[in-house]
């Protein structure tokens, strides 16, 4: 492989990591409901966001109800 090659690996990898870091901003992880006192799974996710003033909204609009974290002085029925 020639060093011009390398190069141009090393910065497609360098600018995917820098504009990856922006997308997947978050940390999310899974408990196996095996690891639990009552058997059941739960599923984490912390949303890193710049937004100071967070609400928690319930929303019952599909299958299932559920709570999600949005920016509390913006229209959140487009952020969740």
């Amino acid at each position: 492989m020639t060093t011009k090659n390398q190069m141009r690996i090393l910065s497609a990898l360098i600018i995917t990591l820098f504009f990856s870091a922006k997308v997947f901003s978050c940390t999310t992880f899974v408990i196996s409901g095996k690891a639990t006192p009552d058997g059941k799974p739960i599923f984490f996710k912390n949303r890193d966001a710049d937004q100071k003033q967070n609400s928690l909204a319930y929303f019952n609009d599909g299958k299932y109800k559920y709570i999600g974290v949005v920016n509390g002085d913006e229209d959140w029925n487009t952020m969740v």
